[in-house]
C-alpha cells in the first residue's frame, strides 16, 4: 500500500479503521443478496442454509452450494446456463472455471 505523500510511515505501524478492501461486511451483504436472488428465482432453502434447490417440473434439479463470495453449482447443464444468463442479467458478467466442479464467481 502507498500512502499518501503528506504521510510520513517511517519507523512506524499504522493501524487501519476500515477494511481496505472495502466493506467489512461486504462478503455476508453479497451472500444476502445472492441468496434473495435465488430465492426469487424459485430456489428453495434445504436443511443447511447455505445450499439451495430448484427443481424443474420435468424433475431436473439445479442445487448451488453458497459460501461467503463464491457459489459451487450441479445440476443439468441446459438448466445451469439458464441460470447464469438470469443472473447475469441481474449482476453482470460471470466468471465459470469447470473441472471436476463448476466455481462461479463475479468479475
Amino acid at each position: 500500500m502507498i500512502l499518501p505523500p503528506e504521510f510520513d510511515a517511517a519507523g512506524f505501524l499504522m493501524l487501519f479503521l476500515r477494511a481496505v478492501y472495502g466493506l467489512v461486511d461486504g462478503p455476508l451483504r453479497w451472500a444476502v443478496t445472492f441468496i434473495g436472488v435465488l430465492l426469487s428465482l424459485g430456489f428453495s432453502k434445504t436443511m443447511c442454509p447455505c445450499i439451495l434447490v430448484k427443481v424443474y417440473p420435468d424433475q431436473r434439479r439445479v442445487r448451488i452450494g453458497v459460501h461467503v463470495d463464491d457459489s459451487q453449482v450441479q445440476g443439468d447443464e441446459k438448466k445451469l446456463r439458464e441460470l447464469q444468463g438470469q443472473v447475469e442479467q441481474r449482476f453482470g458478467k460471470l466468471t465459470v472455471q469447470k473441472g471436476n466442479y463448476t466455481h462461479t464467481g463475479l468479475e
